[in-house]
């Protein structure tokens, strides 16, 4: 995202509160068992790819009250668990932040796991707490937030950074997600993965 960020501040749990924690979302959500050929219980074997970071996920996301399987998916759609990645758009790290948005969440280092965990994450609860449900969050968190209220609203908005309107026909998309082609690939791959969009709207 390019604009409207604000700090939310997390407490860091104990790996065993993490580990009750994860427990809590045995019942609703996995990683994908059937696609992963995984066990439908929470643990190491649940994190496909990327066991060195299966601490920070789950403490950075049980921290802010986030499903650690959905924080690992979007690792896994952002960078493939690449922590030194960086994209044409400026965004690097394994929770691919631009400048500007880990600037305001006091990332000061984008190829650190950790920094880039705790950033991203704080990152996608500002957009869930903005906008209420998971698949506009993660919308806003691909696309960035004033492209969701531009569809959503039906208006247009002055991308500063970018130099160009966005939505400059004013119209309306279901709950806003843009009707860009990488964002709705992104959040259905998402929410495949993780199978923990059921409770958002459709």
């Amino acid at each position: 995202g390019d604009d409207l960020v604000t700090n939310v501040q997390v407490r860091e749990p104990t790996k065993a509160e993490a580990l009750i924690k994860l427990t809590s979302y045995r019942h609703k959500t996995t990683i994908n068992p059937v696609e992963k050929n995984l066990p439908a219980n929470p643990g190491k074997e649940n994190f496909a790819g990327n066991s060195q970071f299966y601490w920070i996920l789950i403490q950075k996301a049980s921290g802010a009250d986030v499903d650690p399987h959905l924080v690992e998916a979007i690792v896994w759609q952002e960078s493939n668990f690449k922590p030194k990645t960086c994209s044409g758009k400026k965004a690097c790290g394994l929770m691919q932040l631009i400048p500007s948005t880990a600037q305001s969440l006091g990332v000061t280092d984008r190829k650190d796991p950790e920094q880039s965990i705790d950033g991203g994450t704080r990152y996608f609860v500002e957009q869930l707490n903005t906008f209420g449900d998971v698949k506009v969050a993660l919308a806003a968190y691909n696309a960035g937030p004033a492209a969701v209220i531009a569809y959503r609203d039906g208006i247009r908005i002055w991308n500063r950074s970018r130099g160009k309107w966005i939505n400059p026909n004013k119209i309306k998309t279901p709950l806003g997600i843009p009707p860009y082609s990488e964002t709705r690939n992104y959040v259905k791959n998402i929410c495949t993965r993780c199978n923990c969009c059921e409770s958002s709207v459709s």
